[in-house]
């Protein structure tokens, strides 16, 4: 089914101004506006139909009149139609137009602004790693300070234990 047929039903806030003005396909609504509703044949007489030349006149005038009813006032409807689909669909494009851009601009702001936030995230964070990092260091500092220190006989005796085994 084609988008723009205006026979689907939704249960949207804002439906299309198309689908509010048609309950049927457009293509549909143009080739009903455009339907024979009579026929008008080609008459052909000559001057053995015993017809005046007032009656000839008269059924001239008369096919004529048929012909503007039913094909030229037809064809000025169907192009009103046309007119008023295209005016529709041209809006509808503006109004998309302007909902695609509002969008990207929705987007490119949100996406700035949580940019901004893993920003300012990362900094936080980098701050806390270097604190953590200052911690540790002291924390290693005072465990090496509490550590017991061996005297240089110690450290003698320690080496030639190590050499002996």
């Amino acid at each position: 089914m084609p988008l723009l047929s205006g026979s689907d039903k939704t249960d949207g806030s804002c439906p299309s101004p198309l689908k509010q003005v048609h309950s049927q396909l457009f293509s549909q609504r143009i080739q009903s506006i455009l339907a024979r509703a009579v026929s008008n044949p080609l008459l052909r007489c000559g001057t053995s139909s015993g017809l005046s030349q007032k009656a000839l006149l008269e059924l001239l005038m008369k096919s004529t009149q048929v012909f503007r009813e039913e094909y030229v006032a037809k064809q000025s409807k169907a192009r009103g139609e046309l007119l008023h689909h295209m005016a529709l669909l041209q809006e509808q494009h503006s109004q998309h137009k302007g909902d695609t851009t509002e969008l990207q601009s929705t987007t490119i702001l949100s996406l700035y602004n949580e940019g901004e936030k893993l920003t300012q995230r990362s900094s936080s964070i980098s701050k806390q790693q270097q604190i953590l990092r200052q911690r540790v260091t002291k924390v290693m500092r005072e465990v090496q300070g509490l550590l017991p220190s061996l005297s240089a006989a110690e450290n003698t005796f320690k080496d030639e234990i190590k050499d002996m085994s």
